[in-house]
């Protein structure tokens, strides 16, 4: 199967576009994932009968505990060697670009220096282009989610 660019709305008047890592690489950034967000979510889930019994605030609280800057940095690298983005629909910079080690290209201080919430809804994309089939097969997002983007009744999203 070939791998998959799915391309977001707009964050922030920048539209990124997000191609799936390979196997291996993408099967290395659940693991690291899993072992971070792993234990926080089993013991939230306990007694859950779905997904939409899960507390939202008491999931990030949670898994927050267990995420360390170095695995922040990490994600984050990963993930942004996959993203381009662009502001005009013509040019599609990489958002991190490595392939030369003396003078590698990060435009992430540009784009979310003065916007966090940006940066964590562009990560939050990039998961879902990377492990989307998975969630689905775990079932919708939680309800709480879904409010948050202003979505009422169940999870409408494939």
């Amino acid at each position: 199967m070939a791998l998959q660019t799915k391309t977001s709305e707009p964050i922030d008047h920048v539209t990124y576009r997000v191609t799936q890592l390979p196997f291996k690489d993408s099967r290395r950034l659940f693991t690291r994932l899993a072992r971070i967000f792993g234990p926080s979510i089993a013991t939230l889930a306990e007694g859950a009968k779905s997904v939409d019994d899960l507390p939202l605030a008491a999931m990030v609280t949670k898994a927050v505990e267990n995420l360390s800057d170095r695995d922040l940095d990490e994600v984050s690298d990963i993930l942004a060697q996959v993203t381009q983005f662009s502001r005009d629909g013509q040019k599609w910079p990489p958002l991190l670009f490595l392939g030369d080690p003396r003078s590698p290209v990060d435009n992430r201080d540009e784009l979310f220096g003065g916007s966090l919430t940006s940066f964590f809804r562009w990560l939050w994309f990039a998961l879902e282009v990377q492990f989307g089939d998975f969630s689905k097969a775990l079932g919708s997002r939680p309800a709480s989610v879904r409010a948050s983007e202003g979505q009422t009744g169940p999870d409408t999203r494939g």
